[in-house]
């Protein structure tokens, strides 16, 4: 069996992080982290940008999102490049060439559930991006009963240092 070669002692940290869905509202969140992936394909690449919500009930929590910029699917570069000018924009950075421009800077995200995969189960998805000033985040106080106790995967990143343009 492997070593760690380190104790790991609950009673050192806090409580476990829960995966539950979080409930659709917006939420103020900054982006983390930031990698270039292939896709699944190994077709092209993606965007994978780690949110953490910085605010509220949810304060803490991960969210992921992942955008094709360099993909055979024209219309999906398209959507990547106009979310990731969204990104830019809500945190005060309209022109930016490497992710980590734009970490670290608060903006509200838009949270949906997607519902679309019966095999993994609801999912959280980010759907928009505003600048913290332009609205008041909106938390829901309840959780919808079609997204109770339904752990979502964490994905660790994967990290792809070979690429160019990669971190």
């Amino acid at each position: 069996m492997p070593d760690l070669g380190q104790t790991i002692d609950k009673s050192e940290h806090d409580d476990p992080v829960s995966f539950e869905i979080i409930p659709p509202g917006e939420y103020v969140a900054m982006i983390v982290d930031s990698d270039i992936e292939p896709n699944k394909a190994a077709t092209g690449h993606f965007v994978k940008l780690e949110y953490e919500i910085i605010e509220g009930e949810h304060k803490g929590r991960k969210l992921w999102g992942r955008y094709n910029f360099d993909n055979p699917n024209e219309k999906a570069v398209e959507i990547a490049k106009r979310e990731l000018a969204a990104i830019g924009a809500a945190v005060a950075k309209p022109i930016w060439r490497a992710t980590e421009e734009l970490h670290d800077k608060p903006l509200v995200v838009t949270v949906k559930v997607d519902t679309r995969d019966k095999d993994r189960g609801p999912q959280n998805e980010i759907k928009g991006w505003k600048p913290t000033g332009q609205a008041a985040a909106t938390q829901p106080t309840s959780t919808p009963a079609t997204t109770q106790a339904t752990p979502q995967a964490q994905q660790a990143p994967a990290s792809n240092s070979a690429l160019p343009w990669a971190k």
